[in-house]
């Protein structure tokens, strides 16, 4: 074969081969064209309901040498956060807060409220002044209950309530802390009988217990004293009834005063913390104090079947009861 023939029919070969494949496969970018859903999709059928459960996928491109494209599937998965747990605050020695200064207590003789809160809080403890956090609801409940007639008044204004109102401040314990779980169940149980000192000493028309551990603690403290305390049992053996206890401290006539008595009256904490009584709940208690308050002034509470408290007086360097005698009426 002469070499010009060779080589015609060999340029002949090439090109038609190469004709065949440029029509039978598409360029290589064209393998990896990703079909785009419509703009408005038809209702979905069986087969695509199914599909929806199938777990999405996102396309990456990935840059090749020579240029091209070449999609990467990479699944989305979802992180789910654990809801974080708050850490319960256990016992803190007092050492732990000695840099917080104790809180003054407002008294004076012949009370119409004294409010007994059980122990300083740090923010309380930190501009000095009771129930001082921006959230406890003690201050807004006292306003709103009507307890001092339309008068406002805030924590900053704390040493002005006896004489405006009538009313006084004090705590069964008089350490600060972050929170009440940090006291001690003996802490609490040697408040008890100072309590009883003051309520003695100044003779309250009603002793207002601001938390229901103060009575928890009273009602321990009382079964000591052999007092009988009526017992809780089952799901009554958590829940307290907020209002005037059975129990009653008198106060014989002695140096001018005349015979009276100090009834018990118990409410729930006022910090924010204890969200199973709202703002708004609290205030009705408030609301129901100011209504055995008026009760009380107008003689129209009946005390006879309550159980007197004996009240500790100190004598003589010694400490004895009064009305110890009178335990079981």
């Amino acid at each position: 074969m002469e070499p010009d023939v060779a080589a015609n029919d060999f340029a002949a070969y090439a090109s038609q081969n190469l004709s065949t494949r440029s029509t039978s496969t598409p360029p290589h970018s064209q393998l990896y064209q990703i079909k785009s859903e419509p703009e408005s999709p038809a209702k979905p059928g069986p087969s695509t309901r199914r599909s929806t459960r199938v777990r999405r996928v996102t396309v990456k491109q990935e840059l090749l040498g020579s240029g091209d494209k070449l999609p990467v599937a990479e699944v989305k998965r979802e992180v789910v956060k654990k809801a974080k747990t708050k850490t319960k605050r256990g016992y803190a020695p007092p050492e732990q807060y000695a840099h917080l200064k104790f809180l003054p207590e407002f008294i004076r003789e012949d009370l119409d409220i004294l409010f007994c809160g059980i122990n300083p809080a740090v923010r309380s403890a930190e501009i000095g002044h009771h129930y001082g956090h921006r959230s406890n609801h003690f201050w807004p409940c006292l306003v709103e209950s009507g307890l001092t007639n339309g008068e406002v008044v805030t924590a900053l204004e704390d040493h002005t309530i006896t004489e405006r109102f009538d009313f006084g401040m004090t705590d069964i314990v008089e350490r600060p802390s972050a929170e009440a779980a940090e006291l001690s169940k003996k802490e609490l149980a040697s408040g008890f009988p100072t309590l009883l000192r003051k309520v003695a000493r100044y003779r309250p028309k009603i002793l207002t217990l601001v938390g229901k551990v103060i009575w928890d603690a009273i009602e321990h403290g009382l079964k000591d004293m052999g007092v009988p305390v009526p017992k809780r049992t089952g799901k009554a053996a958590c829940k307290v009834q907020y209002d005037i206890q059975p129990f009653k401290v008198v106060h014989p006539a002695q140096d001018g005063h005349e015979a009276s008595e100090t009834l018990f009256f118990v409410l729930p904490s006022s910090s924010a913390r204890v969200v199973a009584f709202q703002m708004k709940d609290k205030t009705k208690l408030f609301a129901l104090l100011k209504q055995r308050l008026q009760e009380i002034k107008e003689g129209t509470t009946d005390t006879s079947s309550m159980t007197i408290i004996p009240t500790p007086a100190m004598q003589d360097g010694t400490s004895r009861f009064f009305g110890l005698d009178a335990v079981a009426s």
